[in-house]
């Protein structure tokens, strides 16, 4: 393990992450990001408490110095270990799960996340995040696919969601 990645994790808290990664140059900066394992990642968008605004600031920088690295994090905020979506007061993270393609095993766990929290308060946002791929003709074949090995209601909600992007009538909760 690298010196800078021994001094970035031995900072507990994300803002702290946040800080040093800031203090390395660029070259240093992507070198280490590109580094992280699945365990590194993890602690960086999951160890929330107190942390959520630190998390989506990390969030947006390491959309700008690492896109590969930012959809990662994202994935593993998904993933099985994840704590998924991130409430705070910056949803950049959103808007770019919103307005780029997002990477097929981040979709993937996007709905199995949406299916298991269809009654929480993530409902609205992750439609929106659902509605928001239902322009590629891959993502509404995901859609499609998941729909016939998922509940019912569920394939309901995202048939609905299908059929209002389709005929323009889909309304965003979230700007």
């Amino acid at each position: 393990m690298s010196l800078n990645k021994k001094l970035l994790f031995s900072d507990y808290w994300i803002e702290d992450r946040h800080r040093f990664l800031k203090e390395l140059s660029h070259e240093e900066r992507l070198e280490l990001v590109a580094s992280f394992n699945t365990d590194e990642i993890l602690s960086n968008v999951n160890r929330r408490k107190f942390q959520e605004d630190y998390i989506s600031d990390y969030l947006e920088y390491l959309y700008r110095i690492s896109k590969k690295s930012f959809w990662l994090h994202i994935t593993a905020m998904f993933s099985s270990g994840g704590d998924g979506i991130l409430w705070s007061d910056n949803f950049f993270y959103i808007e770019k799960i919103r307005s780029e393609e997002l990477p097929d095993l981040t979709f993937e766990l996007i709905l199995s996340y949406f299916q298991a929290n269809m009654q929480s308060q993530d409902s609205d946002i992750l439609k929106d995040i659902i509605a928001s791929q239902v322009g590629s003709e891959f993502k509404k074949r995901i859609l499609l696919d998941f729909c016939g090995v998922t509940t019912q209601s569920i394939a309901d909600v995202i048939a609905k969601i299908i059929e209002d992007v389709e005929s323009d009538s889909y309304e965003y909760i979230y700007p």
